[in-house]
């Protein structure tokens, strides 16, 4: 298989982070959905960190992790994660194509290679921002560039917005993709309020699901 340049060699018999785990399912979902005949999403970054993954997972005592080395999938969750994966790119598209050179913020962006699926489009600067433990883990795999940054910190620890607004030239959008329903409702308030503030003029993608749908 192709190898790609932004994808670093994992090191065999490292640890895995148990944040990393879940990070996991949604990369294997994309790899395995980016080699159906009919692929909603070509994920090819995927694939190939999936592939050098397997032979270590295989062994785990996680069957989660166990049973991905086997390229063992749920279909619903494949074809869902690949859906939203790709109409997420697409809100990224639609907005680089109206703020050329605009900045995208990718939160809570776990194994996610949506900067090098972007590709050529992507002219500003892109970050993805997650937690220390599962960038550290990301870093293995992924390599920043000139318009690619990895920032290692919790969305509700707003000093990474500095470094965001440091470096961001124009418009920024930010994405929350299947991040807030995992938040408490005041923190994501907060969050809305602070970005309005330190990003005027910027765009939020997100979730949002109706109280009555999840109320017991």
């Amino acid at each position: 298989m192709e190898q790609y340049d932004n994808v670093t060699k994992q090191v065999s018999g490292q640890p895995w982070p148990d944040v990393a785990e879940t990070c996991l399912l949604t990369m294997f979902c994309h790899a395995a959905e980016s080699q159906q005949n009919d692929a909603i999403l070509n994920d090819r970054w995927a694939v190939e960190i999936a592939r050098q993954l397997a032979p270590d997972i295989a062994a785990s005592s996680s069957n989660m992790l166990h049973s991905l080395a086997k390229g063992k999938t749920n279909s619903t969750a494949r074809v869902h994660l690949a859906l939203r994966a790709r109409q997420y790119d697409q809100f990224g598209r639609d907005f680089l194509a109206r703020n050329p050179g605009g900045s995208i913020v990718n939160i809570g962006c776990g194994m996610d290679s949506r900067y090098f699926r972007l590709g050529v489009e992507m002219r500003g600067s892109f970050f993805d921002l997650d937690l220390p433990e599962v960038i550290d883990f990301k870093r293995r795999f992924f390599q920043e560039d000139a318009h690619y940054r990895m920032i290692g910190a919790s969305v509700l620890d707003f000093k990474w917005m500095d470094q965001a607004a440091a470096e961001a030239d124009g418009p920024t959008l930010f994405m929350a993709e299947g991040v807030f329903p995992y938040l408490e409702e005041g923190d994501v308030r907060r969050l809305i309020t602070t970005l309005c503030s330190r990003f005027p003029g910027s765009e939020l993608v997100c979730e949002v699901i109706n109280k009555r749908w999840i109320s017991g």
